[in-house]
């Protein structure tokens, strides 16, 4: 139908295209064939070179071994030959690597022994160390802190005899304490004694009167030297000695009064060693 249209020259143009083309899909045809054959070609010719070649080595080699005596020279023969004919005992060789290897490890387990051994003699003589100082501790007699006053208090019981120097009641003790009134001091020197106005004081201990007499803070008041031990007697109602008198304990010195810095009858009394203070109440059994 189409070719009824086409004109005598379309026709006869369509007829060389057709040509043409049938031309070059043969020329291409053949080409592929001949790559395909030349590619063939080729690897018969690789084929056949590769076994040229391992030919030559197979003949060189051989031509090699034929011809040449280096490889299996003389000397190599005989050093070969002494090698094998070497008589190695092998028994022999295994008992003395097993004898090396049981040496290192008893060598190695000796030393594990010593080390272990010491720790262990360490560790001994630390427990014994210990034990020796618990012990020593438990038997040591504790450490006591003994202060000057009571050093003194202990010289002046071995050295001196003393008696109450009044009966009564102490309403304030040696130290700090709680002041209540202006007339009372903080740090206290030495007790107080309450009892009746008119009380007779007795000379707590020998010795030689060094003062009789008053003043604003104590009083009336007395003060007994023997050696470096003082004795001190104040806010007395009335003095019985005089200073240089001598006496002795239980002697009548003076009288309870409210003299001086006083908020009532008693007896201030105070014992000094070398001009210490010390509590009254460490010497006498109040």
């Amino acid at each position: 139908m189409l070719e009824k249209l086409m004109s005598d020259e379309e026709k006869i143009q369509r007829a060389i295209e057709i040509s043409q083309r049938r031309n070059k899909n043969y020329s291409n045809t053949r080409i592929e064939r001949m790559n395909i054959n030349n590619k063939k070609d080729f690897k018969l010719f690789k084929r056949m070179i590769l076994q040229i070649i391992i030919c030559l080595l197979i003949y060189t080699i051989f031509y090699l071994i034929t011809t040449s005596n280096y490889i299996f020279s003389n000397d190599i023969i005989k050093q070969t030959s002494a090698i094998l004919n070497y008589d190695i005992n092998f028994n022999s060789l295994y008992n003395d690597s097993l004898n090396y290897v049981r040496n290192l490890m008893d060598r190695w387990k000796q030393e594990e022994d010593n080390s272990q051994a010491e720790n262990n003699n360490e560790l001994t003589n630390n427990i014994i160390e210990e034990k020796d100082n618990s012990i020593n501790a438990e038997n040591k007699e504790p450490e006591i802190n003994i202060t000057q006053m009571e050093e003194d208090a202990k010289e002046i019981k071995e050295k001196y005899s003393f008696i109450k120097p009044v009966n009564g009641i102490i309403t304030s003790g040696f130290g700090q304490r709680e002041v209540t009134s202006s007339v009372m001091s903080s740090d206290h020197k030495g007790i107080d004694i309450a009892a009746n106005e008119g009380t007779n004081i007795q000379a707590a201990t020998n010795g030689q009167v060094e003062e009789a007499d008053k003043n604003s803070e104590y009083g009336n008041y007395i003060k007994i030297k023997q050696d470096n031990l003082l004795t001190v007697y104040a806010h007395c109602k009335k003095i019985k000695v005089n200073k240089g008198d001598k006496v002795k304990s239980g002697d009548v010195i003076a009288t309870v009064g409210s003299t001086g810095n006083s908020t009532g009858p008693h007896l201030h009394f105070e014992i000094r060693l070398s001009n210490r203070y010390i509590n009254p109440s460490m010497i006498i059994q109040f």
